[in-house]
């Protein structure tokens, strides 16, 4: 900390007022894929802040020496450049997750989160009256207004994908441009993050050129995830507008075995291959992502995958996942899609020669089957380390016919529609009674065949990280959605409905 230096808020991590409180979170939704340089931070953070501790910390927008911004401070604060110097002291370039305690909150500071200034960081824009409040709340979970979403924009498919998990309904339904883009509009407005398209397939939606333009100008950058061969020429435009990355599902370098699994003809594997070359060929970043099933997850399989992309220049990431259960799909299916034990055993082993063999981290995968994964070995302990359900609690899903739901798997779940965009802002169906108090009268409602009726934990367990309600559907169907998350120790044998 030295004061003829210039100093700035780690540009990794973003800063926003919700009405009673202040957060702090990780700028990225995807920060492998974002970050700035190689800086230090904590990824998937999030915290609740007390305005005041976020004012001050706001004042280092890397565009004064320190020694001016100490005086700024201590005009603002009221508080002498001593006082205000030794609160500051532990957040320069910290080395860990820091903790303090507000009240009956404890709130988090992340790593390395005042840094020194470079000149090629933005100089970050202060907003003071953004953290002005009276009622200060560090505990409720649900924000005032929403961090994150994703817009399904269709059901349409170029491939037919054997292990494919989507509800494919409604495959007509889609959103006219002119109305995503005032959704685009509203969600800078209110401070959203992330707004994240998918599909179907987002180059099936006729006016991609121009929501991707709109997205990016307004300081979005989308997770696209595609199967659709690119051409060279739309490779051109997505360059041109700003686009950085692109995932590409491959599942195969096989031609028989990808007609298998996505039902596709002789000629697909030359498409797909030609558009990765053409987005290597432009400096597009790209993700490749590869479901395993029976069908590709030989050894001999997997080498010739990862011997095929492991020469491209701009493949970031590689990850490898298996075939994961659907309600969409009948159990048989999904037991003849599974990979073998002895399978992922040999597929964790090549993953690890890679990694080792040419220094590949960014060959991602540590297989293990489905069930084993989210039902094996159930504990109290083991619940209690799940992560954070954001879903109406941060986050929102729209799917293709307006309706706004928890998250991408809940479909058209009747009991999790939280409101519909064709008719309301978003700022509207986030603060209706329903979305509001959707946790709140749960236990009420809830059946007596239900473990949750009469549980002692339901308030932490349902109002801290909140329950998995996908999984929950997935295992014991629509009718037993009050069931307990699976992963819970007092949850019944899992049914896995289809």
């Amino acid at each position: 900390m030295t004061e003829d230096k210039k100093y700035i808020i780690n540009p990794n991590y973003c800063i926003r007022g919700d009405d009673n409180r202040v957060l702090i979170t990780t700028k990225y939704k995807y920060p492998e894929l974002e970050r700035y340089g190689a800086i230090t931070f904590s990824n998937n953070f999030f915290s609740f802040w007390h305005p005041y501790f976020a004012a001050m910390i706001s004042f280092f927008t890397g565009e004064f020496i320190l020694d001016e911004q100490l005086q700024k401070m201590e005009n603002y604060l009221g508080i002498e450049r001593e006082t205000i110097k030794q609160i500051i002291k532990p957040f320069f370039e910290n080395k860990e997750i820091l903790s303090k305690k507000e009240g009956e909150a404890i709130v988090f500071v992340p790593e390395n989160l005042i840094i020194e200034y470079c000149n090629n960081f933005p100089v970050r824009k202060q907003n003071l009256e953004e953290f002005v409040f009276t009622d200060i709340d560090l505990t409720t979970a649900r924000l005032n207004r929403p961090l994150d979403c994703t817009l399904m924009l269709n059901t349409k498919c170029v491939t037919n994908c054997v292990y494919c998990y989507a509800d494919r309904q409604n495959i007509n339904a889609e959103l006219p441009i002119n109305k995503i883009k005032k959704l685009i509009t509203e969600a800078k407005q209110i401070g959203m993050n992330n707004f994240d398209v998918l599909g179907g397939e987002l180059f099936l939606y006729s006016e991609w050129k121009e929501l991707l333009k709109v997205l990016i100008e307004n300081g979005y950058h989308p997770y696209i995830s595609t199967k659709v061969p690119v051409s060279k020429r739309d490779i051109a435009y997505m360059k041109s507008i700003g686009l950085r990355y692109i995932q590409i599902s491959l599942d195969s370098v096989n031609s028989s075995i990808l007609q298998q699994m996505l039902n596709v003809k002789d000629s697909y594997y030359g498409k797909i291959k030609e558009t990765i070359e053409n987005l290597n060929e432009a400096g597009i970043d790209i993700i490749i992502h590869a479901i395993l099933t029976s069908l590709n997850s030989k050894k001999e399989s997997v080498i010739n995958l990862l011997d095929y992309l492991s020469d491209i220049e701009y493949i970031i990431k590689i990850n490898l996942t298996p075939v994961a259960y659907t309600r969409f799909k009948d159990r048989k299916n999904f037991e003849q899609l599974c990979c073998t034990d002895d399978d992922i055993k040999l597929v964790n082993q090549t993953i690890n020669n890679y990694r080792q063999k040419y220094n590949k981290d960014y060959i991602v995968g540590n297989l293990e089957k489905y069930e084993d994964v989210q039902f094996s070995n159930k504990t109290t302990e083991k619940f209690n380390k799940r992560g954070f359900c954001t879903g109406n609690t941060r986050y929102f899903y729209i799917l293709p016919d307006g309706k706004v739901t928890f998250c991408e798997q809940m479909y058209w779940s009747s009991k999790f529609i939280i409101g519909d965009i064709t008719n309301m802002s978003i700022m509207e169906f986030w603060n209706s009674d329903f979305a509001k108090n959707f946790n709140k009268n749960k236990q009420k409602a809830m059946t007596q065949d239900s473990k949750c009726f009469d549980c002692r934990d339901f308030e932490k367990c349902h109002f801290e990280k909140g329950v998995c309600w996908k999984m929950i559907i997935e295992s014991y169907g629509d009718k037993n959605w009050d069931f307990p998350d699976p992963r819970c120790p007092k949850a019944p044998q899992v049914l896995l409905i289809s």
